[in-house]
């Protein structure tokens, strides 16, 4: 597969922080893909079942989702961009992080330090001494960037991610039977995620048996298939949170939830935030570090 014919990409913010060491340890997935560059100092990512450690120099891009905390934080400078893009999320071999070769690294550096620096009429910065933040999406009501600093950011993101995409290139071939027959699953859910569905519907899309169908589906992605529907509608929801104003009872209806007060409950059982608060904190373009993880 031709992962750049299909990537799709729109960045949440890009921004550059010195002497951060306020990480909360708590395990959290995140509705979009995270991009760090270690200048100095360091700090882990622990995952379920492994720990990812990143010092001086390290280039890491983060899956979407998939709940980790931070560990082991020293005062640390670093890089970072946050993204969406719906196609790496739904690639079955991206579900850890992707470490950068060193020499991949040093060559991002300078592009971070770019795009970070890039000029443009009301580019947001917290003005905090240790932080250099900059919102660049477009928020629901506000005017769309330029195009050629959208331009520019696009290309320089592009380069910035190209060591990550070759490496989840070569992945997607390689990945065993059990993953490959689920794109299909995976877009069906997206495409009907405002109905109920059955587990039914999704393992005769495949020809398996509903057995074959959950014991593959589960090994693939590591939780079984309604627990899967469960959290897919929730990524919807906070993706309509992050980047529309709809009213919360809508966005309900949009991911199947006909009762608006039991989306709550459900949304803030796994979020453990009720949606009202997630949104206000990721269109909130306030000091990152009063907002749980903002970073």
């Amino acid at each position: 597969m031709d992962i750049l014919e299909h990537l799709d990409f729109s960045v949440v913010s890009i921004g550059h922080v010195r002497s951060h060491s306020r990480w909360r340890t708590r395990f959290q997935g995140y509705p979009y893909h995270r991009l760090y560059y270690v200048e100095r100092g360091s700090f882990s990512l622990q995952y379920l079942d492994c720990k990812y450690h990143l010092g001086p120099g390290s280039y890491c891009l983060i899956p979407a989702y998939y709940p980790f905390g931070y560990t082991d934080v020293e005062e640390n400078d670093h890089y970072y961009l946050h993204f969406n893009s719906s196609f790496l999320m739904d690639l079955p071999g991206f579900q850890k992080p992707v470490i950068a070769s060193p020499e991949q690294a040093a060559e991002a550096y300078p592009l971070f330090q770019e795009l970070c620096e890039m000029p443009y009429e009301g580019k947001v910065n917290t003005g905090r001494e240790f932080h250099d933040f900059y919102l660049i999406q477009t928020l629901p009501g506000e005017p769309n960037l330029p195009f050629q600093i959208r331009l520019n950011y696009r290309i320089g993101i592009l380069a910035l991610l190209a060591p990550f995409l070759e490496v989840l290139e070569k992945q997607n071939e390689e990945i065993p039977k059990n993953g490959k027959p689920f794109s299909k699953v995976l877009k069906y859910i997206d495409e009907n995620i405002h109905r109920d569905i059955e587990v039914r519907e999704l393992y005769q899309l495949t020809g398996m048996r509903q057995a074959e169908f959950s014991a593959a589906f589960r090994k693939a992605f590591s939780i079984p298939p309604k627990q899967f529907i469960c959290t897919r509608r929730l990524d919807h929801a906070m993706i309509l949170l992050q980047e529309t104003n709809l009213p919360i009872a809508e966005i309900a209806r949009r991911i199947g939830y006909q009762d608006e007060y039991f989306f709550y409950r459900i949304f803030k059982k796994y979020k453990h935030v009720s949606p009202g608060i997630w949104r206000q904190t990721f269109q909130d373009p306030g000091p990152p570090e009063e907002k749980d993880d903002r970073l």
